[in-house]
């Protein structure tokens, strides 16, 4: 675990174009990221174990956030790491992630700051050209006193 978390580390600091990236902008771009909006999933695979891929998004105000690892592949097992990009020290700040055994629906939650986010996805063990989804949804009328909560225990506004 901590290995793989040096390898995104050292990914993440060689992936920023900029230190100086706006608080909240559309447009910006993590280089070797895949961009894409929240509410949707992208179609990806991995091509071999150990392989780790970005992808990258934004919320114009602060959320739950619930990035998604889904339809993950038999054989397989790929982990989902979120960071969010803080843009007044240039650097990555790590969320949450999901790590569950085999390939099971990884759906970690996390309060988060409006602003870019960076997911990574890494293929554990394994890897299959089956493709899995990739992508996260957005929760912004969530209850600051359920920040523990998952969608599923969380008093719905």
């Amino acid at each position: 675990m901590k290995k793989m978390l040096s390898a995104i580390l050292g990914l993440l600091a060689s992936s920023l174009v900029s230190s100086h990236a706006l608080a909240v902008d559309p447009n910006y771009s993590f280089t070797g990221c895949t961009g894409f909006n929240i509410g949707f999933g992208l179609s990806v695979t991995h091509e071999a174990e150990g392989e780790i891929k970005c992808y990258d998004t934004y919320s114009t105000v602060p959320t739950k956030l619930e990035s998604v690892l889904l339809n993950q592949p038999s054989g397989v097992n790929y982990d989902v790491y979120v960071y969010w990009y803080d843009s007044s020290t240039g650097s990555l700040v790590f969320k949450t992630s999901g790590t569950s055994t085999g390939n099971v629906d990884e759906r970690p939650q996390v309060i988060v700051p409006a602003g870019n986010y960076v997911i990574y996805t890494v293929a554990t063990s394994g890897f299959s050209a089956i493709p899995f989804v990739v992508g996260a949804l957005s929760y912004p009328t969530f209850d600051q006193h359920e920040m523990n909560d998952t969608a599923l225990t969380a008093t719905q506004l």
